[in-house]
């Protein structure tokens, strides 16, 4: 699912130090209104393309009696993932390419699936995102994508200049065209396209957007 020629453990990094910016109070003011009131007390919730994990530890501080799966396609992110400390709910980190014609979620009884930063990697969602509507079907589930939406070229470069880290420029520009892909019309299209019913989009920078839809 990651490109070929990424270096997973500079990506572990970056996502590791920029987790704060991305995840901030505007996201959990949107999860607390918008998703969390729909979950049952014991939340069955399956994060794909979860990267070293830290979103789910940040759903085991807000929802103690959750049953978490990360799945990741990548060796270095689930081993990082590993090392993490939850408190309170279960979690179990997978191997597993979400993209893949042999993926199955193992069971049916999910309350919420999440794709975060992960679906513009993502050249052909149809198939999964059948998959995922089936798997929430029984609860009526919710699916929440949060991802970059395509934006203009100076905006997205000054917002990596902004970041406390240093990142090449040829990166940039190579990063660029794979954060780009959707837009925020495309994703709605596509999610209404492939029966879900949309319940919140929320613009929550210039770049990023976050989209929350049920069965």
């Amino acid at each position: 699912m990651y490109s070929k020629d990424v270096d997973m453990k500079f990506l572990s990094k970056m996502m590791i130090n920029t987790h704060p910016m991305r995840f901030r109070e505007n996201f959990w003011s949107v999860f607390d209104e918008t998703v969390k009131p729909d979950l049952s007390k014991e939340p069955v919730i399956f994060d794909l393309g979860t990267g070293p994990g830290l979103f789910l530890k940040d759903i085991d501080e807000r929802l103690s009696k959750a049953k978490l799966y990360g799945y990741d396609s990548s060796k270095v992110m689930i081993k990082t993932a590993e090392k993490l400390v939850f408190k309170n709910a279960k979690v179990k980190f997978e191997l597993k390419d979400i993209v893949d014609k042999s993926f199955r979620f193992p069971r049916n009884d999910i309350d919420l699936i999440t794709i975060n930063f992960t679906f513009h990697n993502i050249n052909y969602p149809v198939p999964l995102l059948k998959k995922i509507i089936k798997s929430l079907a029984e609860k009526k589930g919710i699916f929440l994508i949060y991802d970059w939406v395509r934006s203009p070229l100076k905006a997205y470069l000054e917002f990596h200049q902004s970041l406390p880290m240093n990142i090449d420029i040829e990166k940039l520009y190579t990063r660029f065209s794979e954060h780009n892909r959707y837009s925020l019309e495309d994703i709605e299209w596509l999610l209404a396209d492939n029966g879900f019913k949309i319940n919140k989009i929320e613009k929550l920078t210039d770049l990023h957007c976050l989209f929350i839809a049920s069965v």
